[in-house]
């Protein structure tokens, strides 16, 4: 009688598994592919590692232009206010953004807090805020200044605002933020208390030197207020 010999296959892409030379096809590690109860799906290992999709999640994109545009804030020394969205807190940090901006001086505002629940306490939220920024590099980073805001455009920004101006230092600030962040409510609001005291108009433009349109809003003669498009 002659001897059957099994051929152990790749569940996914259908390659014969081995377990010798991890350069060829088909490779699969030992005590994946000595397991015998003959129930277990088995994957090659260029297919497990396609197949975990959110093992490396993607980070998000962007721009030259946008990248651009933050090197001249550091060039200048201007104040980065930085609203993160605490119902989708992680996806508010992008590597990118945040090596351009190391240094300069942050106010971090935390929006939807109204979509928070009631018992959640405020200072413990802006002390984990201000956690999370240290950990990601900014040692400076306090939670006074840190400010919590609701999702609303008529939200009070009173609080920001003073916060921003005593950090700003008379320079220009950035609003930045991932899009769905809620800048759009924070400028609608912001410009509801807004007064201008600059001989220079409140107006939408291209950004210089880059096709990204950006709300200009004179904080002085020399300084303004940038509400920036959305990284994704």
């Amino acid at each position: 009688m002659s001897k059957v010999t099994s051929v152990r296959r790749c569940y996914h892409c259908g390659k014969v598994l081995q377990d010798e030379d991890p350069n060829k096809e088909g490779y699969i590690q030992s005590e994946a592919f000595n397991k015998r109860s003959g129930n277990e799906i088995l994957l090659c290992l260029e297919c497990y590692d396609k197949l975990r999709y959110n093992e490396a999640p993607a980070s998000a994109e962007v721009n030259e232009d946008y990248l651009k545009m933050l090197g001249d804030a550091k060039k200048e020394g201007a104040l980065i206010v930085y609203l993160v969205d605490l119902i989708s807190f992680e996806c508010s940090f992008v590597k990118k953004v945040l090596d351009a901006i190391e240094g300069l001086p942050i106010v971090v505002i935390g929006t939807k807090r109204d979509l928070m629940p009631k018992q959640a306490d405020s200072e413990h939220l802006k002390e984990y805020i201000a956690h999370r920024f240290r950990v990601e590099g900014f040692k400076q980073v306090t939670n006074e200044d840190v400010v919590l805001l609701d999702w609303t455009s008529s939200a009070d920004v009173s609080t920001a605002v003073s916060v921003l101006e005593k950090k700003r230092n008379g320079k220009s600030a950035y609003v930045i933020g991932a899009k769905g962040v809620g800048k759009s409510a924070f400028i609608t609001s912001f410009l509801r208390q807004y007064r201008n005291t600059s001989n220079r108009g409140v107006g939408i433009s291209s950004y210089k030197e880059t096709s990204l349109e950006v709300w200009q809003i004179p904080l002085s003669d020399e300084a303004s207020l940038y509400d920036t498009p959305g990284t994704g």
